[in-house]
């Protein structure tokens, strides 16, 4: 085997024993953020693979003396990482890179190659002797490619056959669709033959400190997920739990402190119209106080509408500006020239900022929903039903089928929140950003 200095972190080297002396076929590593699962990964594969390109060399005739590395992923930006790693375990002039094919050639008869599940017509012909599916818990077509595509692939005669899969738990997919949640508890429960470990991220000592920070900026929901790498309940994987926004129902809280705030998520055809009505009171805390839908109507009706409001609290706007909100807005900064309207372009990146903006509200208890009955009925139930999943790209998209009045109380909660939060989410830097580590 080539002299190549390996380094491990403690629990690396404690799997890789464990792999080696149990000759494991099926490692799922469902880890936090920066925890060394893909560097892990990188290395054992790329060990294990000198040493059967070594054995099968000595040997001479052998059914498959290419030694073939697939290193697989949702979309191609997302295996970038790993393909640097391998390149930078080699000195340049002892592999050769074909950019065309994304195929990186070792000594020793090893091909390493890169391919994309969102390219199923990649995953077929030759069989595979080692297999790291990175992000695997981002892939909505993760359950067909595995299973009809890879572990064929890894079956095939005369292949070594180990297969890495590793990403973080991903709470917000339905447990029907989270093929990955599944596999792991299968290994975990003995239904497989494997191993499964869902490490923190503190098991890196390089992050160790940084943990208690990240707690502190982080919702609950994404802490446990992404840094503690636990598997949630249905009720714990949304946004907003039924149990915080059920306690912020009545919740006390002291005078008004701010002037009132006018959030609209607007729509023209299909989705209603929402209006979300809060103010800040003297502890901090922000209370929503009104809510309405406006469902069916003409432009000019919800401008009637919208413009009484805002002259019955005496209040700032603050808008959605995406769509018909271009024109909203424009308006409403015509007829309110004394006063404060704020517009935000809904993007992917400022929605899910203002979710986990929401979020840590409800978390902390900084919030009150004090509204009539009926109307707070209808805010419930669309926060409720707010959640998270996957698109087919692997981003996460945030949202519902009816989250209009949701969208309205996050637009309430940025302008109402502190300067920081605010400069946040109007799209300064994304949460995403903020929260990177």
């Amino acid at each position: 085997m080539r002299k190549i200095r390996w380094s491990y972190l403690p629990w690396q080297s404690e799997l890789r024993k464990q792999m080696i002396r149990e000759q494991t076929k099926l490692c799922v590593l469902c880890c936090g953020a920066r925890s060394g699962k893909d560097v892990f990964a990188r290395q054992f594969v790329a060990e294990m693979a000198l040493r059967i390109a070594d054995e099968r060399a000595r040997e001479g005739i052998v059914l498959n003396p290419m030694v073939n590395i697939w290193v697989v992923a949702p979309r191609r930006a997302m295996y970038s990482d790993l393909r640097h790693g391998f390149y930078q375990l080699l000195p340049s002039d002892y592999q050769r890179y074909d950019s065309k094919l994304d195929i990186l050639h070792w000594p020793g008869d090893i091909q390493i190659k890169f391919k994309s599940t969102a390219e199923p017509e990649n995953l077929v012909a030759e069989g595979v002797d080692f297999l790291i599916y990175t992000e695997c818990t981002r892939d909505q077509r993760g359950y067909v490619a595995w299973h009809e595509s890879l572990t064929p692939r890894l079956k095939s005669p005369g292949r070594y056959g180990l297969a890495i899969l590793t990403g973080t738990p991903r709470n917000y997919i339905e447990d029907r669709d989270n093929w990955v949640k599944k596999l792991f508890f299968d290994i975990r429960e003995g239904r497989v033959q494997g191993v499964a470990l869902n490490l923190p991220t503190s098991c890196n000592p390089l992050m160790a400190g940084a943990i208690k920070d990240l707690q502190n900026i982080m919702p609950r929901r994404m802490f446990l997920s992404e840094i503690m790498a636990q598997w949630l309940d249905d009720e714990d994987s949304r946004p907003f739990p039924l149990s915080q926004i059920t306690q912020a129902v009545g919740a006390p809280h002291g005078k008004r402190a701010s002037r009132h705030v006018i959030a609209i998520d607007p729509a023209r055809y299909h989705d209603a119209t929402a209006i979300v009505v809060g103010y800040k009171d003297d502890s901090g805390k922000i209370v929503l106080c009104d809510c309405e839908e406006i469902v069916g109507a003409d432009l000019a009706t919800q401008m009637s509408r919208i413009t009484k409001l805002a002259k019955t609290y005496s209040a700032d706007i603050i808008i959605d500006r995406t769509g018909i909100g271009t024109f909203m807005y424009d308006e409403l900064q015509r007829l309110f020239r004394g006063r404060r309207v704020d517009g935000i372009s809904f993007t992917h990146d400022t929605k899910m900022s203002m979710t986990n903006l929401l979020a840590s509200r409800f978390e902390s208890a900084a919030i009150s929903l004090d509204l009539p009955p009926e109307k707070a009925t209808a805010l419930i139930e669309s926060l409720a039903n707010f959640g998270m999943e996957i698109d087919d790209r692997g981003k996460v998209r945030v949202g519902g089928e009816k989250d209009d009045l949701a969208c309205a109380a996050m637009l309430a909660c940025v302008r109402l929140s502190s300067e920081v939060e605010r400069n946040v989410a109007r799209g300064g830097i994304s949460l995403r950003d903020f929260f990177r580590f």
